[in-house]
């Protein structure tokens, strides 16, 4: 099938665009001819090579004239322009939705959305042929702003990982660093990466720990905040995923302060697979995906944050499991991602979601 994804162009690293260049590998994986069309060029990227995946920059978002069998986009205004595309040419449209704005405002009030700047989504959602979500939550945030979506097919795919790199990495059997955490995101007002520095300073041995702070665009309030209160905090800007995952396996855990998600925070199933533990707030999402997979604590709780952390600061990782036997859960959880997210298995969920046999 010859597949067209629209997809934002961003300078700096983002899940939600990270994640649709991911599906576009997934089909060009399988065999399906496909065009990922941005406005501008790319960072947040797998960066991988395919035959069949043609990367296209267009400003105005004006698609290579070809035949394509569906259509689907990101939020924003590739949305709008690929839905109309698709409803003139009568190509079937799936809009791929997270973070919508009703949803937005029950965890977060405070953050930046409108009805006017997310008015864009209905329209797109009555074109829909059917519906790609990042969580299962976000089906009734759907019903709730789009009644009419009722009886439209929908399918749910948590996240993606780049396993070709992460393997890569895998081989060089890095050990973890005693006493280091790794944590992976912006620093919007919902992230909270200050939870972790506070939650840090509550061990009595604070002083010995080393935060490896993954973000797109340099703290600088937060990095002297854990300067001032004597936390170590490596902060890396924007790596690749190479270097992510090298700094994943150096960490002994990964944590998760996010207080809300509109799909399962990328770095947790990333840290499953390079079978580190992972401790996060129990955010609705998080636990429909991974189960009992990884360490829950109430959102906004630092205090048993800190407790978390504390309890499995002795874990030690050994990543040859034939032999290690000393936690089955990572090797369960590995095992889980690799059956679920990884480029491969995304991609027969996209066939499945195509009706390809």
């Amino acid at each position: 099938m010859n597949i067209l994804i629209y997809n934002l162009g961003y300078k700096r690293y983002s899940g939600g665009v990270y994640y649709v260049d991911g599906l576009a590998c997934a089909f060009a994986e399988q065999g399906h001819n496909v065009t990922l069309l941005t406005n501008v060029h790319n960072k947040s990227a797998f960066n991988l090579n395919y035959p069949n995946l043609e990367r296209v920059v267009n400003s105005h978002y004006v698609p290579p004239n070809k035949k394509y069998n569906y259509i689907l986009s990101i939020h924003n205004n590739p949305m709008i322009i690929s839905s109309r595309y698709a409803r003139i040419r009568k190509i079937p449209f799936i809009p791929i939705i997270f973070e919508l704005p009703n949803w937005v405002r029950k965890y977060i009030p405070e953050h930046r959305v409108t009805n006017a700047s997310w008015a864009y989504i209905k329209e797109p959602l009555k074109n829909s042929t059917k519906i790609l979500c990042l969580a299962n939550e976000c089906i009734k945030y759907i019903y709730e702003l789009s009644p009419e979506t009722v009886k439209k097919p929908k399918y749910v795919i948590e996240g993606i990982i780049n396993d070709i790199v992460a393997d890569k990495v895998a081989i060089l059997d890095i050990k973890p660093e005693n006493k280091s955490v790794c944590w992976i995101g912006g620093n919007a007002v919902h992230k909270r990466v200050l939870d972790l520095i506070k939650a840090i300073r509550l061990l009595d041995d604070y002083k010995e720990w080393k935060i490896n702070y993954i973000t797109p665009v340099h703290d600088i309030n937060n990095t002297k905040i854990a300067k001032d209160i004597g936390i170590n905090l490596n902060m890396v800007v924007s790596p690749n995923d190479e270097q992510k995952f090298r700094i994943i396996s150096q960490s002994s855990m990964v944590i998760s302060t996010s207080r809300f998600e509109g799909g399962v925070c990328m770095s947790i199933l990333e840290a499953l697979y390079m079978k580190r533990r992972v401790i996060s707030y129990k955010l609705p999402i998080h636990v429909d995906c991974c189960k009992d997979l990884i360490t829950y604590v109430p959102i906004g709780n630092i205090k048993d944050l800190a407790i978390a952390i504390d309890n499995n600061k002795n874990y030690i990782v050994d990543n040859n499991s034939e032999t290690s036997g000393i936690d089955n859960k990572t090797d369960v959880a590995r095992k889980y991602v690799e059956n679920n997210f990884t480029i491969k298995s995304v991609g027969r969920k996209l066939n499945d979601m195509l009706d390809v046999k």
